[in-house]
């Protein structure tokens, strides 16, 4: 009977907990939401035919304070909202899809990165000597073979990115503290991400209006100057917030 009477004491406190979380997540949802939106509608300095935006800063502070999920639900709410009251709507499920990816990406680096005891410093120098072989590998069989093809250029430059990427990451991870380093890797994986969704929207986009290949590559990588400024305000400015943040964000969420 004592047994019974426990438990039965404990489940009221369970459900209140749990009703409790769910209720600030959707309140810390909506606040970072808006702020998103406001972030955008503030601040706009266009930049080709792009702009520069504090909205992926918002995001990224989101995602690491609060988790991946919500730090991109936030975002693609928010900045979704945005692009369909401002005259963006055409661009706007882009936009949904891609800020809640870097949310998602940046809460589930950096969450995989704290859990362990040491920064991965090791493995990423491994990984990234093994991209840049990869690369260099590929950059000479098109040199001395048949020529830069579509696929190997591709290949060389996404391996050039992943190897040069992990090597930055080894080099922050080994004179930061372990929290910090945890936090730039996951943003950086995240706004890599956009930056990577943008010029991909552009290049097909430029496809579908009848461009030619090489044209839309040119056009898709020029158009890419306001997205790769947004890369490094919102690693640096959502890091320099998360830090300060991060213990009374704790405390609340008992993360």
């Amino acid at each position: 009977m004592r047994q019974r009477q426990s438990q039965s004491q404990r489940i009221p406190e369970v459900e209140g907990t749990a009703r409790t979380f769910s209720i600030f997540n959707m309140v810390m949802i909506g606040l970072f939401a808006a702020l998103s939106y406001v972030a955008v509608w503030v601040l706009r300095i266009p930049v080709g035919p792009m702009f520069v935006h504090l909205g992926n800063l918002t995001v990224v502070t989101a995602a690491l304070l609060l988790g991946g999920w919500q730090g991109g639900l936030a975002g693609a709410v928010g900045m979704g909202l945005f692009d369909l009251l401002n005259g963006y709507a055409a661009t706007s499920p882009k936009t949904v899809l891609l800020k809640f990816m870097i949310g998602l990406i940046t809460g589930l680096v950096y969450t995989a990165i704290r859990r362990r005891e040491k920064f991965p410093t090791i493995p990423l120098i491994i990984c990234g000597v093994a991209a840049l072989v990869a690369a260099g590998s590929l950059t000479t069989y098109a040199l001395t073979g048949p020529g830069f093809g579509f696929k190997t250029t591709l290949l060389a430059v996404l391996c050039l990115l992943v190897g040069l990427l992990c090597e930055l990451f080894a080099f922050l991870g080994s004179r930061m503290s372990h929290k910090m380093a945890a936090a730039v890797v996951g943003a950086s994986c995240g706004m890599v991400f956009n930056l990577i969704g943008e010029t991909v929207y552009k290049f097909v986009k430029t496809l579908l209006e009848g461009g030619a290949f090489g044209t839309a590559v040119t056009m898709a990588v020029a158009a890419q100057a306001s997205t790769a400024i947004n890369v490094l305000i919102s690693v640096i400015g959502g890091v320099a917030l998360f830090l300060p943040l991060e213990k009374p964000f704790a405390k609340m969420t008992r993360r």
